[in-house]
């Protein structure tokens, strides 16, 4: 009888990053490096129900999908922060 294929189970998540999702970098790129360093991180809500999560960010309110002036996008958010995206570069804003 041939042998079935084992289930790994669940991906590991990036080292260093806990919750952050794969491919994340750690740093903003240097375009944008200053103005994510001012920003403040105020309010995470997290939900297992994606339509229910959203951040504060320089109290203002972000969900998944939104522009921080028109240069950074709010990828993801989750229970510690927010992955943003730059141009195609994924890197974390936590609290």
């Amino acid at each position: 009888m041939p042998a079935l294929p084992r289930d790994k189970g669940p991906a590991p998540s990036t080292p260093g990053a806990p919750g952050a999702a794969p491919g994340a970098s750690q740093e903003p790129p240097p375009a944008v490096r200053d103005s994510v360093g001012k920003m403040k991180l105020q309010m995470v809500v997290y939900s297992d129900v994606p339509g229910q999560r959203f951040v504060y960010i320089d109290n203002q309110k972000y969900v998944e999908g939104s522009s921080i002036d028109g240069k950074l996008v709010i990828e993801k958010i989750t229970p510690d922060g927010a992955i943003l995206n730059y141009e195609g570069t994924r890197f974390p804003l936590r609290q």
